[in-house]
């Protein structure tokens, strides 16, 4: 999992809704709390109740498009540090051969 995804619209700050009783305050993460749920935190809350980013963690909320990905620029860097997983995600259900 990577530690930021790609979302059309930022949602509310649960910690601020549920917690504070002051909705309306942008969420920037989408995360594990230090009491064990996960929820959609403001950069203060992420700040104070997050456990950080990453797998089984959290992500950073980034409203937009994700980019392209160079997958054979992937291919070729996860080769040199010789990390087969690595190699097998950037070619997803790619043809292996495409990228020798």
């Amino acid at each position: 999992m990577s530690t930021e995804v790609y979302v059309t619209k930022l949602p509310e700050c649960d910690v601020h809704k549920y917690e504070r009783g002051t909705p309306g305050v942008e969420a920037v993460y989408d995360g594990k709390t230090i009491r064990g749920p996960w929820a959609n935190m403001c950069e203060e809350c992420f700040g104070t109740h997050g456990i950080g980013l990453g797998t089984g963690k959290g992500q950073k909320l980034i409203v937009g498009t994700a980019p392209e990905r160079d997958r054979h620029a992937e291919v070729n860097e996860a080769a040199r540090r010789g990390d087969i997983d690595a190699m097998l995600d950037a070619m997803g259900d790619g043809d292996p051969a495409e990228y020798l």
